[in-house]
């Protein structure tokens, strides 16, 4: 497993916050992160839960706010 660099954090939280947004299913974000990124689903959702979600609680309660009000 390789580190993961700036800009990959940068797009697995807009793939993520996209998907809450338009009702998806984190699986679903995962899958497409992990083509993005050339990662394992394991890989992005690991790295989303453990490190990345923290960095991006305001924009996820914002995704999610978003979401509940369609």
């Amino acid at each position: 497993m390789t580190t993961w660099t700036e800009e990959e954090e940068i797009e697995l939280a807009e793939v993520v916050l996209r998907h809450i947004r338009e009702k998806s299913t984190l699986l679903a974000a995962m899958n497409e992160a992990s083509n993005k990124l050339n990662r394992s689903e394991d890989e992005c959702s690991s790295r989303w839960h453990r490190y990345t979600k923290d960095n991006y609680q305001v924009a996820v309660i914002h995704a999610m706010k978003i979401r509940y009000a369609k």
